[in-house]
């Protein structure tokens, strides 16, 4: 009897600890959050590496994830999921960075401009210095 009970307890505590290390997962990653966010649609024609969860900085203030990266004709859709607070003029600037000009990490900088009109979708431009193309001359 009490070894049931006992195999029983350890698969509870082993059901409860996978359950809550996806939660954590999936929250750290940047898939999940419990914050009130609103989205912003940004359009850009190379999204450079950008990736589902690398942050959004207002002012160089973190205020956002990537939530949604993907390909529509022939541009590439970026869905913002912004703090609440954030408003977003129509002239405001969406721009991919990288962290450093070697590293991979990307961020997306966006410098809020100061018209009166809020559109639906946002025009981004990518910005990282290219070896590449440099390389190419």
């Amino acid at each position: 009897m009490i070894r049931g009970i006992r195999e029983t307890l350890v698969g509870v505590f082993v059901i409860v600890g996978v359950v809550i290390f996806v939660l954590l997962y999936t929250w750290l990653s940047g898939k999940l959050s419990f914050s009130n966010t609103h989205d912003i649609t940004v359009h850009f024609s190379d999204v450079e590496g950008l990736r589902v969860g690398d942050p959004v900085l207002v002012f160089g203030i973190e205020k956002g994830k990537v939530k949604l990266v993907r390909i529509e004709g022939d541009h590439v859709v970026v869905v913002l999921a912004m703090e609440r607070d954030v408003v977003l003029p129509d002239d405001s600037q969406i721009a991919i960075r990288a962290v450093s000009y070697i590293g991979a990490d990307k961020y997306v900088k966006v410098t809020p401009g100061r018209s009166g009109t809020i559109p639906e979708i946002y025009y981004g431009t990518g910005g990282s210095f290219d070896l590449e193309s440099l390389g190419a001359r």
